[in-house]
């Protein structure tokens, strides 16, 4: 972070000497960003999605060539930046590497990009970009989808829950036999083949997704209603950026996950029994405010009891 007028007055200098000024967390920032990027992060299912500015002077090129393990949308904001794009140095990498410029040979693609134009690079295609005759700002919103892998790996966690073998120590100083292998790879398999493993792994992926959430900027008020004060006819809509997911446990809990949920006693979700599960579905789905008197399965002792609650809870408000 860049914070007095001795570090202001050194990023001036160093972007007057050529450099290229990069500004982080826009998404924790600039409510506008941030309201962007959990719209790609709904789309996308992703956990990760940032926002991040680049202030590059005239003629000058920020960075050489390289690849990226993240997609990326590339706005345009002013001035004007030559992008070339080459063949990606390894399909969808996991890990980076450096780049050997001199082997990139001719661009697949080389455009100017002008105010307003918006580019999409995926992930691992080797590019470079460089100012033109006037100092150049863009936004880079960088985002890593949910991936196969990412899937596989909470489908383990739930198969190790399942077979007791998966959770042995590793025999023979960590050199197992084939054997060995072959016979826990027959019991994953066999595991991968029931459809509850990937319905509970990605019933758990989706409420990790959903809890990890940051309430939005503009979402949070600093005096949380105490709910006296809503009735059923009060009209509600759940705050900008709260996406939602309900699900029932093992336990018959239903739980109804929302990014925050500050003022609940367990991070990222609000716990209710199976006869409310009607209603959070109802309020996760719900795209317009709605009625306390809308919510389905409830008394209206209920229904009141659940709206007012989740107001505390910090996931609806009174619609403006």
């Amino acid at each position: 972070a860049i914070v007095g007028k001795g570090h202001f007055r050194w990023a001036f200098e160093r972007f007057s000497s050529g450099g290229t000024l990069i500004l982080s967390d826009l998404d924790r920032l600039v409510p506008e960003f941030a309201s962007l990027c959990r719209s790609v992060q709904s789309t996308m299912r992703t956990e990760n999605c940032t926002a991040k500015a680049f202030l590059t002077p005239k003629g000058k090129q920020g960075f050489g060539a390289h690849f990226d393990l993240v997609d990326a949308f590339v706005l345009q904001i002013f001035g004007q930046k030559r992008w070339k794009v080459y063949e990606h140095a390894l399909k969808l990498p996991a890990q980076g590497f450096p780049v050997d410029a001199g082997a990139l040979g001719e661009p697949l693609w080389e455009e100017v990009l002008r105010p307003g134009d918006l580019l999409y690079m995926p992930r691992g295609f080797i590019h470079q970009a460089c100012a033109e005759e006037h100092d150049s700002l863009h936004v880079t919103i960088g985002f890593r989808p949910f991936r196969w892998t990412d899937l596989l790996e909470q489908a383990m966690t739930v198969i190790s829950e399942q077979v007791e073998p998966l959770r042995r120590r590793v025999p023979d100083g960590g050199r197992p036999t084939r054997e060995q292998v072959k016979e826990l790879t027959s019991c994953v398999v066999r595991a991968l083949e029931d459809p509850s493993t990937f319905d509970t792994a990605l019933a758990r992926y989706n409420h990790r997704f959903v809890a990890s959430l940051r309430p939005l900027p503009n979402s949070i008020e600093v005096n949380i209603p105490d709910g006296s004060q809503i009735t059923h006819e009060s009209l509600l809509e759940k705050r900008p950026g709260m996406l939602c997911y309900v699900y029932r446990s093992a336990d018959e809990v239903v739980t109804i996950a929302f990014p925050g949920n500050f003022a609940g006693t367990r991070p990222g979700g609000f716990e209710a029994p199976p006869s409310m599960e009607a209603a959070l579905t109802y309020i996760a789905q719900a795209s317009t405010s709605f009625r306390p008197a809308d919510l389905p399965g409830l008394s209206e002792k209920g229904q009141l009891v659940l709206a007012r609650r989740l107001c505390v809870e910090g996931l609806l408000r009174l619609a403006a």
